[in-house]
Formats: structure tokens, C-alpha cells, sequence
């Protein structure tokens, strides 16, 4: 007889290939950039498959640990890029409701711009941004800024995930609060995406038709999103053993499907559904070409000082 925890791995194995190859078309449809933000439901469905995958070698060889370890550790790193991949549908919103054209190659940096770029961690994030064409907006930007902390709370889940499946007690702890760690940075980038998507919302009558989709499906999304964030923090900020990622009971896999399984399969088919009936960005509004040929043309400024916009 199948254990709860190689049942709940089987059916993932059965769906997310499904998702994996529609997304991956919806990449190609959309263009293969994170720009897109699809790309991150193509990442999404790799770890998912690649953790139900271990979920089910768990119960084939049960006196393995580090499969049963492995499948626990994948299957809670995946909401960094369902997050990534909210932003960056928000952030297409934001660029079609922004009045703000790129920055022409030829227009002078501003006085206040030359001073940034010389603090240190502030300059070397804006040298990075900077260098991302498509934000058109300092909204777009800021939700570009975020895809720093949430690589780094990617990298600081797997990487506590990895220590926490060693021997020594130690490395445990030290795992258990990298995890942890990690788990704060993806909650902080959720209360961003929220005041963001509220913001945006605020705007609603000059969004495009089309992209009003965009913005619903993201506002779908958030409660679903703050369901996920908070099973994550509970197994491990909390002391139920019905919330251990470890814990392989009926009981306990139960609450994992709920909480965390379901709401992850919603908000990637409300996305991959989105990404097959939304056109390409550039479709409908040409972006930050179409900006740049108006630049330019000399449309809408004649210097840096005459830059006007919303951000």
C-alpha cells in the first residue's frame, strides 16, 4: 500500500509534467525571458517534478532518509518562484499604465543619479536595474530589485535544506535558521507584491482590457500566495508536528495537500491559462522600443529635465 506521502508525490509526478510542457509553450509564445515572468513556472514545475520524484523513491527505498529529505526540501522552496513570477506579471501591468519613457542612450544622468551610483550597495543595485531595458517605471524597477532577495532566499532555503540534512546537531540549527531566514525574505517580497498590486489596482481605469486579466489572476493569487507563506512559516517557526515537513502521517500530508500543494496548483494553472490567452506585451504596447523610436523622434523631450512620468 502507497504511503500518504508517495500518493501525494505520484499525483505531482502526474500533473506538473502536464503544466510543464504548456508553460513551456506559453515561453515560447511570450518570448523566453524572466522579463515575461513565465519562465518562472517553468522553473516551478522543474522543482516540483523533480521533488515529487523523490517523494516517490522515499517510499520505494524508506530506510533512505535523504529522499524523503530532498522532497521535503524542494517542495518548500518552490514560492520563490511562484513570487518572481507574480512581480513580474504585476510589473507588465505597471509598464502599461506608465507615462514614464525609457531614457534615451544620448540624455544626461541627473545630478541626484551621479550620487547614487557611487554609494555602494545602493549603486551596485541600481547598475543592475539600470541595465534591465524593459522597466519603464520606478515601480517596474523596485519589483526588478526584489528578484535580488528572492534568488537570495532561494539560494538560503536550499542551502539550509542541505545542512539540515546532515549528522551533526550543529548543522541543523544552522540549516533550520537559514531556512528560516529564507522564509522571512519570501514573506517581506509578499507584503511588497501586496501594497503593489493594491497600488496598481487603485488604477484599474487605465489598464488596458487585456491587461486587466493580468491584474486580476495576480489579485486571485495573493490570498492563495499568503495561504502557501504561512504553512511554510508555521512547520518551521512553529512546533506542531503536524506541520513538519518531515512528517510522513496521513494527517500531516493532509494539511501539506491544503495548505501548500493546492494552492501552488491553482495559482500555476491561473497563470498558464493567463499566458495562453493574454497577446505578448509588445502586441499591444510596444514597450520600451516603441519608447526608445519616440525618444528618438524627440517625442516628449528635448533633455533629460523634460522626463515626465508616473513611477
Amino acid at each position: 500500500m502507497l504511503k500518504p506521502v508517495e500518493s501525494l508525490s505520484i499525483a505531482e509526478m502526474v500533473v506538473y509534467p502536464l503544466i510543464l510542457l504548456a508553460n513551456i509553450f506559453v515561453c515560447l509564445r511570450h518570448g523566453i525571458s524572466r522579463q515575461a515572468g513565465f519562465i518562472f513556472l517553468v522553473i516551478f514545475c522543474i522543482i516540483r517534478i523533480v521533488g515529487a520524484g523523490f517523494g516517490i523513491a522515499s517510499g520505494i527505498h524508506p530506510d533512505n532518509i535523504s529522499d524523503l529529505e530532498w522532497s521535503a526540501i524542494l517542495g518548500s522552496v518552490g514560492i520563490s518562484a511562484l513570487l518572481l513570477a507574480s512581480m513580474f506579471l504585476l510589473k507588465r501591468v505597471i509598464d502599461e499604465i506608465s507615462d514614464r519613457l525609457p531614457k534615451h542612450p544620448d540624455a544626461p544622468e541627473s545630478e541626484w543619479i551621479k550620487v547614487i551610483r557611487y554609494i555602494p550597495i545602493v549603486g551596485l543595485l541600481y547598475r543592475i536595474v539600470s541595465r534591465r531595458a524593459s522597466a519603464t517605471s520606478y515601480r517596474s524597477k523596485f519589483l526588478q530589485i526584489l528578484t535580488l532577495p528572492g534568488i537570495a532566499g532561494l539560494v538560503l532555503c536550499i542551502n539550509g535544506g542541505t545542512e539540515q540534512t546532515s549528522s551533526t546537531p550543529s548543522k541543523q540549527e544552522k540549516g533550520k535558521h537559514l531556512v528560516e531566514a529564507g522564509l522571512i525574505i519570501f514573506l517581506v517580497m509578499y507584503v511588497c507584491l501586496v501594497a503593489m498590486t493594491l497600488h496598481t489596482a487603485t488604477q484599474i481605469r487605465r489598464i488596458p482590457v487585456g491587461e486587466k486579466r493580468v491584474l486580476v489572476c495576480v489579485l486571485f493569487s495573493l490570498p492563495l500566495l499568503l495561504v502557501r507563506i504561512m504553512w511554510s512559516l508555521i512547520a518551521y517557526f512553529g512546533h506542531s508536528k503536524t506541520f513538519s515537513i518531515m512528517n510522513g502521517s496521513s494527517h500531516a500530508v493532509l494539511v501539506r495537500a491544503v495548505m501548500s500543494v493546492l494552492e501552488e496548483f491553482i495559482i500555476v494553472i491561473a497563470y498558464t491559462v493567463l499566458g495562453l490567452m493574454i497577446p505578448r506585451a509588445y502586441d499591444h504596447h510596444q514597450g520600451t522600443e516603441s519608447g526608445m523610436k519616440m525618444a528618438e523622434q524627440g517625442v516628449g523631450f528635448r533633455q533629460q529635465g523634460d522626463y515626465r512620468g508616473r513611477g
